[in-house]
């Protein structure tokens, strides 16, 4: 179908960027509003949310109740901290 012939492999990221990634994540707090771009199924998902559940151990994150694995994101900006977290 034209879905499946659209699809890219996964982009790959400088030490650079994943650094920043890393460093974002690491200050994240739940109830954090993020803008993040992540790979999924061969395709480029941007999405916004809140951040309800950060997991370091299994390195994933809950975004509106959307699971993200850490190894999934191409992108992560804080937009709004939850200075009450």
């Amino acid at each position: 179908t034209e879905r499946e012939k659209s699809r890219i492999p996964k982009p790959e990221i400088s030490e650079d960027d994943a650094n920043a990634i890393n460093s974002t994540l690491l200050t994240l707090s739940r109830y954090d509003s993020i803008s993040i771009s992540i790979y999924e199924d061969g395709y480029i998902l941007h999405l916004t949310g809140v951040v309800n559940w950060i997991d370091y151990t299994f390195k994933y994150l809950l975004l509106d109740f959307k699971q993200i694995h850490f190894k999934n994101i191409l992108f992560v900006q804080i937009t709004f901290t939850n200075e009450s977290s």
